[in-house]
């Protein structure tokens, strides 16, 4: 398998299966190509041949466990532009490659340096609490400094919805704004726009639902919060704003586009923070 990466939750256990065989198991605290095949070596499994019948069990300290195949964690691109995403298969060519740069780069987003996630002072911050990363996580230790900056921290409230399901509303909220945020790659950049997704669907047909300290909200825009874990800075368009195709992942644009699009159906402002981890 090539061009393949998985998209996770940084807060997921997992079990990797064979359906009707539930011997061959395998439970992991990341879902990685390595740990896959460590699988497939352990069982002597032929991916090509049971593809359909290896699954992945999440559990999620927030939600129920679920379970769903393989083919739904992994998205993959081909030099023939072939693409798989969320399970489904997708073809494209150069004009809708060119299309969703234009969409991506038109979305409004700003960088702002001293919401830079600083590592030396995150691994500072550890040492003096006595506190282990697993623990406080790069994603709550960036969330907790801004709020001593004026954002409400929202991150660990989890309610339920329908008195059935878990749901974590945002992140931050600040000003009208609700915000998402998620440090890394691509890949995990991915998940943070289904994470919002989920939370809009909620906000236009349950808004009595999204609270704040109590009263409901009537929010503006909805923010991506996208701390990039990568070594060069994205360019600046003529405009100021960072040019967010530079993140190269095609999946990642399609994502964005779709996400661009549902915000606004909405009454929403769609709007990204850029940052980056720094040393």
């Amino acid at each position: 398998m090539s061009g393949v990466d998985f998209i996770f939750s940084d807060k997921s256990s997992y079990t990797i299966y064979l359906k009707g065989k539930q011997e061959c198991k395998l439970e992991t605290e990341e879902l990685t190509m390595p740990v896959l095949h460590a699988f497939l070596k352990k069982y002597n499994i032929n991916l090509y041949e049971e593809l359909e019948n290896i699954k992945i069990k999440a559990i999620n300290e927030n939600q129920k466990p679920y379970t769903e195949s393989l083919k739904h964690y992994i998205d993959f691109v081909d030099a023939e532009k072939h693409c798989l995403m969320d399970g489904k298969w997708y073809k494209f060519n150069q004009d809708y490659v060119a299309y969703l740069e234009k969409e991506v780069n038109g979305i409004l987003n700003e960088y702002d340096p001293k919401d830079d996630l600083i590592i030396d002072e995150y691994n500072e911050y550890l040492a003096r609490t006595g506190q282990d990363s697993k623990k406080m996580y790069k994603e709550k230790y960036f969330n907790m400094m801004q709020e001593q900056k004026g954002y409400r921290l929202l991150d660990r409230e989890i309610e339920k919805f329908k008195n059935k399901y878990s749901v974590e509303k945002m992140d931050l909220y600040k000003d009208g704004t609700l915000f998402f945020v998620k440090i890394g790659t691509p890949q995990k950049l991915s998940y943070v726009i289904n994470q919002s997704l989920a939370a809009l669907e909620i906000l236009k047909n349950e808004k009595e639902f999204m609270k704040v300290d109590g009263e409901i909200i009537n929010p503006k825009r909805f923010c991506l919060w996208l701390v990039l874990d990568r070594t060069r800075r994205l360019s600046l368009l003529p405009n100021g704003q960072c040019k967010i195709s530079e993140i190269e992942s095609l999946i990642f644009h399609m994502k964005l586009v779709e996400w661009k699009k549902e915000v606004i159906r909405a009454g929403l402002e769609p709007y990204i923070k850029i940052n980056y981890v720094v040393k």
